[in-house]
């Protein structure tokens, strides 16, 4: 019947081991937890393609996306943690210098406590019921500040603390954790809208920044890694429907090609401009026919 269904597996889960029972060398698909095997999976039902890259200490294959987990993890730290300062410190508060004159610290400090008793107290009105009443605050992160100040020729002064939300603007921190976390997926710093102004090139050659050249050939190598799994599924399938024999099919595998889908604007632009260049170089030399060219 042919291939019924291609199933991913989870690489950290899935491990090839030896079955002590059939003698033979098969994978195992293990739980969340990594203890209790869940399937017993014939090694010929499995098609496993690798990235390409090893980690030499460890002997194991490892992702592309293995060096960005700690760049991705110190932004969303980094996130977390300038939201919470900034809505902590968003309310702005008054700083209230107050004249103790030459009092002593004891009775500074009655005097202070009875100034911030009268300035917390609050008159309130109740609509339902029509008549006024007191209501007194208390103290908390986002109150006012109290401060004694003696009498040094300096008067009692309120002055007002600047909040947090005033370096909201301020994410150069969270900018450069970014721009780590892009170097570490290989995606250019021009696909960041930010940075262009919002700027879009429509793939022209003269538009295309190294970058982009640089990511579509790390594309181009990735793909050629996976080729691998649709190359074994084609083979599988073949076999399977009596199409071809395997032997048959290794014979014919330098003739199969697989393709991708591309840029095509970027690809008719540049096949427009080599020809260009190359009419501008025939034009060139069309004087000189039989005297130095043929």
């Amino acid at each position: 019947a042919g291939i019924k269904k291609v199933i991913q597996l989870d690489p950290v889960r899935t491990k090839l081991s030896y079955d002590e029972e059939t003698k033979e060398d098969c994978y195992i698909f293990k739980d969340i937890e990594l203890k209790n095997v869940l399937l017993k999976i014939p090694k010929e039902s499995v098609i496993e393609v690798d990235s390409g890259l090893m980690d030499r200490f460890h002997q194991i294959w490892i992702s592309y996306l293995n060096k960005a987990y700690i760049p991705l993890n110190q932004l969303n730290s980094l996130e977390d943690a300038a939201l919470i300062y900034k809505i902590a410190r968003a309310p702005e508060r008054r700083v209230f210098y107050i004249d103790v004159g030459q009092l002593p610290k004891s009775k500074a400090e009655t005097y202070m406590k009875e100034v911030i008793r009268n300035c917390r107290n609050k008159v309130e009105y109740d609509p339902s019921t029509g008549k006024l009443k007191e209501s007194a605050l208390h103290m908390s992160l986002l109150d006012d500040i109290y401060l004694p100040r003696s009498a040094d020729g300096r008067a009692t002064e309120v002055s007002t603390m600047q909040g947090g939300n005033a370096s909201i603007g301020n994410m150069e921190d969270l900018d450069y954790f970014k721009m780590k976390l892009f170097r570490a997926l290989n995606v250019p710093f021009s696909r960041w809208i930010e940075m262009n102004n919002g700027a879009q090139s429509l793939g022209r050659t003269s538009e295309i920044t190294r970058d982009e050249l640089k990511y579509r050939k790390f594309i181009v190598r990735l793909r050629q890694c996976y080729e691998v799994l649709f190359y074994r599924l084609l083979k599988i399938q073949l076999k399977a429907k009596n199409i071809v024999s395997f032997k048959e099919f290794e014979e014919e595998a330098d003739n199969i090609q697989f393709i991708w889908i591309s840029d095509s604007m970027y690809a008719e632009f540049r096949d427009m401009e080599i020809l260009q260049a190359r009419l501008e170089a025939f034009g060139s030399v069309e004087d000189y026919p039989g005297k130095y060219y043929s």
